[in-house]
């Protein structure tokens, strides 16, 4: 799922998905999550979430009770973005990368050269 030839950085919040079985995982560019959705064969959607993290503090024996020990974000898809021509899930393509973000091409159907 990537145009961009040499290593790959780890630790990005993309990552998931340039590898097959991450492709229908969330990435996370905070505030919001990203996730693809298969709609019916030949359809998918890119749907977007922004709901509230939940926080969790940690106690005395740990972190301490006034520091978040972890916190996480549940997916709700609150907005979706798709479009009427045929977009099968995975067929999308990194093209650009960089510290802070990266850019993903969706491909239409295959032999067609749309973006």
């Amino acid at each position: 799922h990537s145009d961009i030839f040499g290593p790959k950085g780890t630790n990005k919040f993309w990552t998931n998905w340039l590898v097959a079985s991450g492709e229908d995982m969330a990435i996370f560019p905070m505030p919001y999550a990203l996730k693809w959705r298969e709609l019916n064969v030949g359809s998918s959607e890119l749907t977007v979430s922004h709901g509230p993290p939940i926080l969790a503090y940690g106690t005395e024996a740990d972190t301490g009770p006034d520091r978040v020990r972890y916190y996480l974000t549940p997916f709700i898809s609150e907005i979706a973005l798709g479009a009427v021509e045929e977009f099968v899930m995975g067929d999308y393509a990194v093209v650009k990368e960089g510290i802070f973000g990266v850019h993903v091409e969706t491909r239409g159907p295959a032999g067609t050269g749309r973006k």
